[in-house]
């Protein structure tokens, strides 16, 4: 399998043979994050089967996710942190940075196993998370308003040796 073939460029190809294959001469895109590079370069590549393009938290061809991704984590992780020491209920239960940093020390020390659902299927199983695994999460809900407040709430609860947010 030759892995450079997996690229943006290809993908946008993609996109429009499964637009062919479906007999649509042209269609609305919709794309978030990643999505929004690959939007922008079906444009690029097949403009004619285009008909309209709605790009939601655009990631351009320009930005270099192994360069960028890292200090954008880190720049929301410490706003994160800050709005916690701020607001009089989190900072009461001590300094979020230092206690994530000893969930996740922790965690590399003794993984532990959770019983994780997937949303599509309904299935459990079970999966060992160490700190790598937080990371993970923690990583992937700093993308949302909606995930990124739970930080606080996962730390308590994996300090207390409970893992319901967690799963």
């Amino acid at each position: 399998v030759d892995l450079a073939a997996y690229n943006t460029i290809n993908n946008a190809h993609d996109v429009d043979a499964i637009r062919r294959a479906l007999g649509y001469a042209t269609w609305n895109l919709l794309g978030i994050s990643y999505g929004t590079r690959l939007g922008l370069e079906v444009m690029r590549q097949h403009p004619d089967g285009v008909r309209s393009v709605v790009l939601d938290s655009v990631y351009p061809p320009e930005v270099d996710s192994t360069k960028d991704n890292p200090a954008s984590f880190v720049s929301a992780y410490q706003a994160v942190v800050a709005a916690c020491a701020q607001e009089p209920a989190c900072a009461a239960a001590g300094d979020l940075a230092a206690r994530y940093a000893a969930v996740v020390a922790a965690l590399d020390a003794k993984p532990i196993q959770v019983e994780v659902r997937d949303f599509l299927t309904a299935r459990t199983d079970q999966v060992w998370v160490d700190g790598s695994a937080i990371i993970d999460v923690v990583t992937q809900a700093l993308y949302s308003p909606e995930q990124f407040t739970d930080l606080p709430e996962l730390v308590g609860e994996l300090e207390a040796g409970r893992t319901d947010a967690l799963e």
